[in-house]
């Protein structure tokens, strides 16, 4: 059986300086955010940073898609893949599946929010 850990002290980015743009703004091409609660409040916002800035980003709900749609629909107008996945992240089991689904579409995430 397969285990997943989620814990945020565990982001931390390798080579921060490979990461910034001549401007200091992060440069996230090429990366996948994986964002959970993205369809609302600061899940959202943080979601749209991240593709603001190139990120792929897949967004995570629990029940309200069509906060969930319009959230990725503003992320892809900003240039970046966008993958909606449904999940209860108190469901550990749910959790791997939702990380291989997205691996599967977007690529392995870099960046768990």
């Amino acid at each position: 059986m397969e285990r997943c850990f989620l814990r945020a002290d565990l982001l931390v980015y390798e080579n921060r300086e490979s990461m910034m743009s001549e401007a200091s703004e992060p440069d996230l091409q090429g990366r996948v955010a994986l964002v959970t609660g993205a369809s609302r409040g600061i899940g959202r916002a943080i979601a749209l940073e991240l593709a603001a800035h190139g990120a792929a980003v897949a967004l995570n709900y629990i029940s309200n898609r069509d906060a969930a749609e319009a959230a990725a629909a503003e992320a892809a107008a900003l240039g970046v893949r966008t993958h909606l996945v449904q999940c209860d992240v108190a469901d550990s089991e749910a959790v791997v599946t939702m990380i291989k689904d997205v691996s599967g579409v977007l690529g392995a995430p870099d960046i768990l929010v």
